[in-house]
């Protein structure tokens, strides 16, 4: 058996993320009209440095045996918390406030797609149920789970949680999504780690 190994100075874990069938799309970023082509098959491997940060490189084909990541993408952070339509959705890897969505371009770099803006810090529970919704929680409103469309990356609306059920009444943040059909179930955690729950679906 073959393990991705990496490469002295990265620290496992590694992740695989793989993509198919395909696509194009223009560039919201870019202010030329060059179309960007994205990448619809292959894997973007991701690694830890000694000093916590993170090395991204995308590849046609799985690798095997020792996999080099030292020419990948170095990024302060990055992972994704969702994966969609050749995209992945994850906290802005600047640490700036907000949700990126990244894709892999013809050159096989991985390049920000779109931004979706948050107040509060940390925030990084996103979902994605189809080309149309998806939802995030921003942590400046503890009670507000906030719907957006992800090919566009625009707000579409917000649901207002200030009447769910909350354990103990104690401050509590949305912790991740869950997708069926037109329903949404959220897992809610204690901000505070002395706190009385550590998550329930509601």
């Amino acid at each position: 058996m073959n393990f991705i190994k990496p490469s002295s100075r990265i620290l496992i874990p590694v992740l695989l993320f793989s993509f198919a069938l395909g696509f194009s799309a223009c560039d919201n970023n870019n202010d030329s009209d060059e179309e960007l082509i994205v990448q619809t098959e292959g894997f973007v491997i991701i690694g830890i440095t000694e000093s916590g940060s993170r090395l991204v490189k995308y590849v046609e084909e799985v690798p095997s045996g020792t996999f080099d990541l030292s020419d990948g993408q170095d990024f302060p952070i990055f992972f994704p918390q969702a994966v969609f339509d050749h995209a992945m959705f994850t906290q802005r890897p600047d640490q700036t406030r907000g949700f990126s969505r990244y894709v892999v371009n013809q050159n096989g770099q991985l390049v920000e797609n779109g931004v979706l803006n948050v107040f509060g810090d940390n925030s990084f529970a996103i979902e994605i149920r189809d080309t149309e919704l998806g939802a995030f929680h921003d942590r400046s409103t503890s009670d507000v789970v906030t719907l957006f469309n992800p090919t566009t990356m625009d707000i579409t609306g917000t649901i207002d949680m200030s009447a769910g059920p909350v354990p103990g009444d104690v401050n509590q943040r949305y912790n991740s999504f869950l997708f069926r059909g037109d329903d949404l179930f959220m897992t809610i955690r204690n901000n505070d780690t002395n706190g009385h729950f550590t998550s329930m679906i509601i």
